[in-house]
């Protein structure tokens, strides 16, 4: 919070704060004044204002020594440039010097290479950008070179970013035709799958069909066997019946055992009995 006295246009120090609404800040003079109307209490801000006082000092000595560093740097520039000129001069000296006396010493340097090399110099038509923003980056305090860098990037970044809306409206065209032909095979797979479960209902159909037939079948087989079965066995019986009613008859009427021959499957047949004789 700041020392200023809440009276207006009052140039004093603000050391007292009172406890009224926002805590304001007053002189000694016109807190007197706002207390006799308000009622309020008071305290010192003293201590603060001195532990306040001490950071503002820090920061002033932090700017002093930035500025002295700004000097040193740029006075180690300076000479650093100047010795690079008083090189140059001293170089270029002695090339007036050659050319003075080349029409004197014949194992001088030519005035052809002489001034070939002056051509090749162009020392104005340098690029000289890349030295300024080497400059503005070691000694600017106030981030032009950043600035200047950030504007760049953002423009890199916004044709880049126009050519990644184009491709990704380009694959996003690609992508509804994709799905376009998706839908359209998706359809004929789901028509074909309908015809493909038609046959294999037909093809079950069938197939249940032809299994019940043949179960019917063999229960009708079975059936007709049982049947059979029981038309033999009663067969059977009826002639075993018979035919021991024929033995007992043969017996009644005198004929010899003999001439009885029975069959090994449990069937009795006989052969044309003829009577015996009788003795008198």
């Amino acid at each position: 919070m700041a020392y200023k006295c809440l009276q207006k246009y009052c140039p004093e120090l603000a050391l007292i704060e009172c406890n009224c609404p926002n805590n304001p800040r007053f002189c000694h003079s016109h807190y007197i004044d706002h207390s006799v109307s308000s009622k309020c209490y008071s305290r010192s801000v003293d201590k603060e204002y001195a532990i306040d006082l001490m950071r503002i000092n820090e920061t002033k000595n932090a700017i002093i020594k930035l500025r002295d560093d700004s000097i040193n740097l740029a006075e180690k520039m300076i000479l650093m440039i100047n010795n690079c000129l008083k090189n140059n001069l001293k170089f270029i000296k002695n090339k007036i010097k050659a050319s003075s006396v080349w029409i004197y010493q014949t194992n001088s340097e030519s005035l052809e290479s002489i001034n070939n090399w002056i051509s090749n110099q162009k020392l104005i038509k340098r690029d000289q950008d890349q030295l300024n923003r080497g400059i503005l980056k070691l000694f600017d305090l106030n981030n032009i070179i950043c600035k200047e860098e950030y504007e760049i990037k953002i423009e890199k970044l916004e044709v880049e970013n126009k050519k990644l809306n184009e491709k990704l409206e380009e694959t996003t065209q690609n992508v509804k035709i994709l799905q376009n032909e998706l839908k359209i095979t998706r359809n004929i797979y789901q028509e074909k799958e309908v015809d493909i479960e038609h046959l294999k209902k037909v093809q079950d159909d069938k197939l249940t069909g032809a299994l019940n037939k043949i179960i019917f079948l063999e229960e009708e087989r079975k059936k007709d066997e049982e049947k059979y079965r029981k038309i033999i066995f009663e067969s059977e019986k009826e002639c075993k019946i018979a035919l021991e009613n024929y033995e007992k008859l043969l017996k009644q009427s005198g004929y010899s055992e003999n001439k009885i021959y029975r069959l090994d499957d449990g069937l009795k047949k006989s052969s044309v009995i003829r009577p015996e004789k009788r003795k008198y």
